[in-house]
């Protein structure tokens, strides 16, 4: 039923630590 915002929520969670894994690049 969620199917779709399950899935919005993984690809949110997986730019979220994206992006910190960014900034510990460039930090």
């Amino acid at each position: 039923m969620d199917c779709r915002r399950n899935h919005k929520d993984e690809l949110k969670g997986i730019w979220q630590s994206w992006n910190e894994a960014k900034k510990m690049r460039f930090w």
